[in-house]
């Protein structure tokens, strides 16, 4: 079995709380990386990352298709990587 999960499935839509990563819940050894990589505005995906406490990919040339972030979401995902980082 894969300890590593791409998270698509939590990218399609976003309620007013973040979601919680059932599959991590269930086995901690699991790592999902959430992906939204067509999104304009990443700031709910980026929470969801720090909320669960799972990876998240900063997908910005996708398949030769430039689509960076913008400078509020690289600030959000900076802090976040901190405070993640900090505490393990």
């Amino acid at each position: 079995w894969a300890s590593v999960d791409p998270g698509d499935n939590f990218t399609t839509s976003y309620d007013l709380a973040p979601g919680v990563d059932k599959l991590k819940w269930l086995d901690a050894r699991r790592m999902t990386n959430v992906c939204d990589r067509w999104s304009k505005n990443r700031t709910a995906a980026i929470q969801l990352a720090l909320f669960n406490g799972v990876g998240y990919e900063s997908w910005e040339n996708v398949w030769g298709s430039w689509n960076g972030l913008t400078d509020r979401d690289a600030e959000l995902l900076r802090r976040s990587s901190s405070l993640l980082r900090f505490f393990g």
